[in-house]
């Protein structure tokens, strides 16, 4: 997920000259644990994802004290394939994530297969370094540079499902997977979905880690100048064009219903918070209240919500006693129902 891993593991490559018998993956790996140790005093706790913790660099640094090359290289292989203590699990997850430093960069091509700078990793690997966790502008920009070739296109529609759905997260994942689908990227779907959004993580965490739009969600003018230089600027018109088009003629209905979907939820939670439930279930008239919709919408409106939420919620109706409550029913999934109780899954 860090994009500073991609300065590391250049500045890194720069100066390395590989010795006989050694490994460049574990090399690194050393490198970056004394790196880290000695930069401890500027680790942004809040900013860590994926970066090896300045405690755990200093533990492992501490068990490979006074042991040979070949004992550390032991060490860290038998880690891969049976992890027995907890300084074992902490040896193999930071090994783990440092190696996918590496595979990032040979994936967008700043490192070759045996590690060696390639020329936009040179360039990458002399931008001086004010902050040894935080990423400058120049950096930021070889680093755009980089990730277009297999990037571009996800980053951008990442940039605008965030603009134009206003930031909800779960709105903006929708957008990205939707277009994609529509556009006939069906494997890249089934990539995603492979690794739980995980892939949705780390695009959103980049375009933010890069600065890539202004506050206003528009792209910064510093990557518009490169995506000319680099003769993108008709793709990504395109791309707007195409991602506000798919916006406006299809998914901003979706939108609208989401927005209906978190009014039933807020009403919800509206009489449960002031004790207004019968057993945690609240009147669906009483729901009702809050939409100016007939009958009839509003119970299309409860079957859509309930068919399209409850793999995420835990939805439960009841009806009560037709002598106490004389009022017409509403029917969701078939069954007749009076109150409704809503209980977010963990």
């Amino acid at each position: 997920m860090p994009l500073k891993s991609l300065v590391w593991v250049c500045r890194f490559s720069k100066d390395y000259r590989q010795k006989k018998g050694h490994d460049f993956y574990i090399d690194f790996f050393l490198w970056m644990l004394s790196a880290i140790a000695d930069h401890a005093d500027d680790f942004d706790e809040e900013n860590a994802e994926g970066i090896v913790r300045p405690q755990n660099a200093r533990l492992i640094l501490d068990q490979f004290a006074g042991c040979s090359y070949e004992d550390v290289k032991s060490r860290i292989r038998a880690t891969l394939t049976a992890r027995t203590t907890h300084a074992d699990k902490v040896v193999y997850s930071n090994y783990k994530n440092t190696s996918y430093y590496i595979t990032l960069a040979k994936k967008v091509n700043l490192v070759n297969g045996r590690g060696e700078l390639n020329l936009l990793g040179e360039k990458l690997a002399v931008v001086r370094d004010y902050q040894f966790f935080e990423l400058s502008d120049k950096h930021r920009l070889i680093i755009f540079i980089a990730l277009c070739p297999e990037f571009f296109d996800k980053l951008i529609i990442i940039t605008q499902g965030h603009r134009l759905v206003k930031g909800d997260r779960t709105l903006e994942d929708a957008f990205f997977r939707s277009f994609l689908k529509r556009s006939g990227n069906e494997g890249l779907i089934r990539y995603i979905t492979s690794f739980n959004d995980n892939y949705l993580e780390v695009l959103r965490h980049w375009v933010k880690t890069l600065r890539l739009c202004t506050s206003a969600g528009m792209v910064r003018r510093m990557y518009l100048e490169e995506i000319a230089r680099l003769d993108l600027r008709d793709y990504y018109e395109t791309l707007i064009k195409k991602t506000e088009s798919f916006f406006e003629d299809e998914f901003k209905a979706r939108v609208k219903q989401e927005a209906q979907y978190q009014k039933i939820r807020d009403s919800y939670e509206y009489f449960e918070k002031r004790g207004l439930t019968d057993l945690g279930y609240v009147n669906l008239y009483d729901i009702k209240k809050s939409f100016r919709l007939s009958f009839e919408t509003f119970n299309e409106l409860l079957n859509s919500y309930y068919t399209q939420n409850r793999q995420k919620e835990i939805i439960l109706f009841s009806n009560t006693v037709a002598s106490i409550d004389q009022r017409r029913r509403f029917v969701v999934d078939g069954i007749a129902a009076l109150k409704i109780r809503i209980i977010k899954k963990s």
